[in-house]
């Protein structure tokens, strides 16, 4: 859920590292794997690191839909804060990421990113940059435990 939807959860940023990559469609893999790495060379189990390549891959493919030009930097930036791991991408779209409220629809084929995200991550938000564009950021839980059967 969007706890703050302007300004991330205080807390240093420790260890981060970066990806800029180009807007086009096939960099989607490339910063999936960028964070399923991370992730893994951190030290967070299979679950942890999967979601957080699910995280990625909606807000970069987001970025590249709705905040890019074709070709424009998207970069993705992982560190560990005090309240957890974090996962921003920034763009240079100034349009405010918008959930689709009601639920998602399991018919269609987008739109569903954002609600995903509000599902999985421990928080969610988003800031303008002062030099333009803006930077959608997911903070994650350190655990993720496995549903009751």
């Amino acid at each position: 859920m969007i706890q703050n939807p302007h300004g991330k959860p205080p807390g240093a940023a420790n260890g981060v590292t970066h990806l800029i990559i180009k807007s086009r469609p096939e960099s989607v893999k490339n910063a999936r794997d960028f964070v399923g790495l991370w992730f893994d060379a951190q030290g967070f189990d299979e679950t942890a690191a999967g979601i957080a390549v699910i995280v990625a891959s909606e807000l970069v493919t987001n970025a590249h839909l709705h905040g890019t030009g074709e070709n424009d930097d998207i970069t993705v930036r992982l560190y560990r804060s005090d309240a957890g791991p974090m996962i921003e991408v920034w763009d240079g779209g100034d349009d405010e990421p918008k959930m689709r409220h009601g639920g998602i629809d399991l018919e269609s084929t987008s739109g569903r990113g954002l609600a995903m995200i509000d599902r999985i991550a421990c928080m969610w938000g988003y800031d303008f940059r002062v030099s333009g564009g803006k930077t959608v950021w997911a903070l994650l839980c350190e655990n993720y435990k496995e549903p009751a059967a």
